[in-house]
């Protein structure tokens, strides 16, 4: 710049030598005059556009900026499609083909209605072009970076709330590789299989009927197989009598008030106060069940004999059994029969056997409750810890019963400093684990993105799209900018290496 723009002669204008001293001469030079001259010349000069490669700078922007505009599409169509999990690749990486696959076809679709795209497909398409933005190579790179940085936003999240539960769980993919999930559960600002078993019994509940009339015609059918036939009797034989139509009745009502405290645990933001809550009503109603067994059996029984008219009137062991033994002693067997047998031996202890279960899951959760009550009393406006006037003024004399609720509107109206230890007690209440949903949840993504049809995906890329997928608000998020500038370093630095 001193050479070109420099009216005074000077080391730096004519050439310098001494190079073992560069760092301190060039230092000097920076600060004199003669140089802030010339690079005030050589500014005046480039702001009138009168520079040498004025042409050649103008097509370097519009390049740069037309390639920006393709970028910003790919990555859209990248956001798109990994949020909802959906596949890239098709049998046919050509476009104007129908089985070419989502990403490309997605890029046709938006360019039927973009002239900047649809320039640039039609320019690529056919021949190898040095930089086209649109093959796999591109996207799956973008995946990769786009994965890292929601990865950074949660650590970010993690690091500024404090407080944090680990949830980890594992299951076999479809091709039977153990995939480990690994749920982090916190408050950021404020915010935070029964089904099918009841689902079939309710299935058989309603179609008995039409089930036992299915199963007569295949055993009274000449022209099926005897062992078919010979099935379908004992199952008719079976689903007749009357302790199985109880069963049916009998269960179809537990599980389906199991199915819905299942459901209700897996709501999200649910506290240990709640799902405390939910277990314990759900024992209480099995403990009545059991207690008053003998007038729930009764009228399981007249329900019973509404599923349909084959079903048997009478219990099927009726008479004490006669027990003989090989030394030619003879006894009685169980002094139970009939009713009483079915209820004792089959009935109680169905229900003994839930009512200890839930005693061993519910210990932890009342324990854990009993130490955090107190938040359940100060949303209730019960407690006097804390002055009631305060919180009242605090909150303009809402009435909160949720602790995520009050947590949320201590952080919204810059409570923090004023209910610093409240603020504190709630992050750490609301970020224990309740149940493994969220684990069963990332399972459920998994079989969805790892199918049959994409069982070849590495390990590395299927935990990149799950996470996308997964985090799809924060995936949703991302700018593009600071996506496409992140993709140029990284090329950048590989054209270096």
């Amino acid at each position: 710049m001193c050479k070109l723009f420099s009216i005074n002669v000077q080391a730096f204008s004519k050439g310098f030598p001494d190079w073992k001293h560069g760092e301190e001469y060039v230092l000097l030079h920076e600060n004199s005059t003669p140089h802030k001259n010339a690079v005030i010349n050589w500014t005046t000069r480039k702001e009138r556009k009168n520079t040498i490669d004025k042409q050649l700078m103008q097509e370097l922007e519009q390049e740069s900026d037309k390639f920006y505009k393709i970028l910003k599409r790919v990555v859209a169509v990248v956001k798109f499609l990994s949020e909802r999990g959906l596949v890239f690749r098709g049998h046919n990486e050509t476009f104007s083909v129908p089985n070419n696959g989502n990403f490309m076809g997605c890029l046709e679709l938006i360019a039927e209605f973009d002239p900047v795209l649809k320039e640039h497909i039609q320019k690529c398409s056919g021949k190898k072009h040095s930089v086209s933005y649109l093959t796999k190579t591109v996207y799956e790179e973008i995946i990769t970076l786009m994965a890292k940085k929601v990865t950074k936003t949660i650590i970010e999240e993690v690091n500024s709330t404090k407080y944090y539960s680990i949830v980890v769980d594992s299951t076999p993919d479809v091709v039977h590789v153990d995939q480990l999930a690994i749920i982090l559960r916190y408050c950021y600002q404020g915010k935070t299989r029964w089904c099918s078993h009841y689902e079939a019994v309710k299935a058989i509940k309603n179609n008995y009927e039409e089930i036992l009339t299915v199963l007569k015609s295949i055993a009274n059918d000449d022209q099926e197989k005897m062992d078919q036939r010979e099935e379908a009797k004992t199952l008719f034989s079976k689903m007749t009598s009357l302790e199985n139509g109880i069963l049916v009745i009998f269960w179809e009502q537990i599980l389906e008030r199991i199915n819905k405290v299942n459901k209700k645990l897996q709501t999200a933001g649910l506290d240990l106060l709640d799902a405390s809550a939910l277990l314990s009503s759900l024992e209480g109603f099995i403990k009545e069940k059991r207690n008053n067994i003998d007038p729930e059996l009764t009228q399981y029984e007249i329900l019973a004999k509404t599923l349909t008219n084959y079903l048997s009137s009478e219990y099927k062991d009726k008479r004490k059994r006669i027990l003989r033994y090989s030394d030619g002693i003879t006894g009685c067997g169980s002094n139970l029969t009939g009713k009483n047998k079915f209820k004792i031996e089959i009935l109680n202890i169905v229900l003994d056997k839930f009512q200890n279960e839930f005693q061993k899951r519910k210990k932890i959760y009342k324990e854990n409750s009993e130490n955090f009550k107190f938040l359940f009393d100060i949303g209730n406006k019960k407690t006097k810890i804390i002055d009631e006037s305060s919180m009242q003024n605090a909150f303009n004399e809402q009435s909160q019963t949720n602790c995520a609720e009050i947590l949320k509107i201590i952080y919204d109206k810059h409570l923090i400093d004023t209910f610093p230890n409240l603020y504190t007690v709630m992050k750490i209440f609301l970020t224990m684990p309740i149940t493994n949903c969220e684990a069963e949840r990332s399972f459920s993504r998994m079989s969805y993105i790892k199918n049959k049809q994409r069982n070849t995906m590495s390990d590395d890329r299927l935990a990149d799209l799950m996470l996308l997928s997964i985090e799809h608000k924060i995936t949703k998020s991302l700018n593009y900018d600071e996506v496409i500038k992140e993709y140029a370093l990284i090329n950048i630095r590989k054209l270096r290496h």
